[in-house]
């Protein structure tokens, strides 16, 4: 038997595949929430993309430019009944014109080692205080634990000493902006948590690459 091919569904998953089988018993609002959600890291990723785009050319964000957003989304294969613009644009605003105010960049990778590292969604330090903002599109409570991480990883790839350094960290979700200024002591215990951890998989490495074949 000669088997149709479909190679333009090569490396893509369907909602609806056998290795999911637990949709045979979704309701049928299920499904439609299925559909929904298999959009939602899409949506994020070009809302990032589209926040990062406007913080670099230092493009402010008013209340009637919904429409940017709409259109982002919409150019990008993502269909209107996937999303309600209102959920995100109020913080994306937000994470825009702060950013720009506070002279920000966007999309900064962060480094200690080959098995620590993030992208902070925008960073500024002007040598005395440290600034970074993170914008979350999810309705998942988000935590001030991943951006003490980038301070912590900041500070370690660019040799500076959180006593001499002011952290504010702002985190942008479900319509809200959350602060917090982390303590010295917080910054440092996760850096060495970092160096500590690092050290333990490197170790690992290391002794896997003198093992026998």
């Amino acid at each position: 038997m000669t088997y149709n091919e479909h190679s333009r569904l090569a490396g893509t998953h369907a909602l609806l595949s056998a290795s999911k089988y637990y949709w045979l018993n979704y309701s049928d609002e299920d499904i439609q929430r299925a559909y929904i959600s298999s959009y939602s890291q899409r949506i994020g990723t070009l809302i990032h993309e589209l926040a990062a785009s406007l913080i670099k050319h230092r493009i402010r964000v008013n209340k009637t430019d919904k429409h940017l957003l709409l259109h982002h989304l919409l150019s990008n294969d993502v269909p209107e009944c996937a999303f309600n613009v209102d959920q995100y644009f109020q913080n994306f605003a937000s994470y825009v014109n702060d950013a720009i105010q506070y002279d920000m960049t966007p999309e900064v990778t962060l480094v200690y080692s080959a098995s620590c590292y993030g992208t902070a969604d925008a960073i500024a330090f002007d040598g005395s205080k440290l600034r970074i903002h993170d914008l979350k599109t999810g309705i998942t409570q988000a935590h001030m634990e991943q951006l003490l991480i980038y301070a912590a990883l900041f500070c370690l790839e660019y040799d500076i000493d959180p006593e001499e350094t002011h952290v504010e960290l702002r985190l942008y979700q479900s319509n809200d902006v959350t602060v917090e200024l982390p303590k010295v002591d917080d910054i440092v215990l996760v850096m060495e948590k970092i160096t500590h951890a690092s050290e333990i998989v490197d170790g690992i490495k290391e002794s896997k690459r003198h093992e026998p074949c």
